[in-house]
């Protein structure tokens, strides 16, 4: 059929370049209308083809801070330079920039973060032919009961009743383990073939109702996830304002990891100066001795 209105369409404009080089709409037109409800079906396909896209695609949100690194012998209080700017001061002048950028992208201080915020273990719902990350919205929440320090895991949790569940699609790292469901209750000790562990309910528990995927990955490995969607950024020019950007799932934790993020720097910031402080004043005791010392000898 296509072939054959292909054929109709080309002998149609042969024979219109022959008679009259002009070619109107209306012209065209009964072409087009013959042939509509091929171009309505196409246009459904086409819409079906991109509502289905948006709706397995999760959305991404990025949220934003800004920070001066201040020069340390300026005693100006900071004003705030936008509704997201966090007042905080930080050693070092416009040189020193670059190094504040690395140190704000550090792997020991972004797992720092991770452990802080408990990020090692993420929760799943698997909807239907979507995933959507729940955060803090999870119906119940495992609490590891042996250390797991080198290997991550995952598995899929089913609810049955009010009281029980079954595990199952246990993966020790990215390989699946061959494995029966284990059967459990909430607030039991479940042994299973990825470790011990235990799940409780948590507020949100009475709105579940699909499958939820639990994954557990090690603070540093897990970090290295939040580094690649990490941006840290300085102006071109003098400036010393540095930008923090996250880009996440869940608006509230990356807003959440940002402040985490800011908050240990700062930590770690009045670590370092206290203990320069200290070791300038063990300095100076020490010089202190010595010329009491000397002064003794002379007098």
């Amino acid at each position: 059929m296509a072939e054959d209105y292909n054929s109709k369409l080309q002998d149609w404009f042969d024979r219109e370049r022959s008679e009259d080089n002009q070619i109107t709409f209306s012209d065209i037109w009964p072409l087009i209308w013959g042939h509509k409800w091929w171009y309505v079906l196409t246009l459904l396909i086409a819409a079906c083809i991109a509502a289905f896209y948006l709706y397995r695609t999760p959305r991404m949100y990025q949220s934003t801070e800004k920070v001066i690194i201040a020069d340390d012998q300026s005693e100006t209080v900071l004003s705030d330079l936008s509704v997201s700017m966090r007042r905080r001061s930080y050693f070092g002048g416009s040189q020193n920039v670059a190094n504040e950028i690395y140190a704000f992208r550090s792997p020991d201080l972004l797992a720092r973060v991770v452990e802080r915020l408990g990020l090692e273990t993420n929760y799943t719902d698997l909807m239907f032919l979507r995933e959507r990350d729940l955060y803090n919205r999870t119906p119940f929440v495992m609490t590891i009961l042996n250390g797991n320090d080198v290997s991550s895991f995952s598995f899929v949790v089913t609810k049955k009743g009010q009281e029980n569940f079954t595990l199952e699609s246990f993966k020790l790292g990215d390989v699946e383990l061959e494995s029966g469901p284990v059967a459990g209750s909430f607030g039991d000790s479940l042994v299973t073939p990825v470790g011990s562990f235990r799940l409780t309910q948590s507020p949100y528990f009475y709105a579940w109702s699909d499958d939820i995927r639990v994954s557990w990955a090690p603070a540093r490995r897990r970090a290295s996830s939040y580094y690649n969607r990490l941006g840290v950024t300085a102006p071109k020019d003098e400036s010393t304002v540095v930008t923090l950007t996250m880009v996440d799932p869940s608006a509230e934790r990356a807003r959440n990891f940002l402040g985490a993020l800011l908050d240990l720097y700062n930590e770690q910031w009045l670590e370092n100066k206290n203990r320069s402080a200290t070791n300038t004043s063990e300095f100076i005791k020490e010089r202190l001795l010595i010329l009491q010392e000397e002064l003794g000898d002379i007098d």
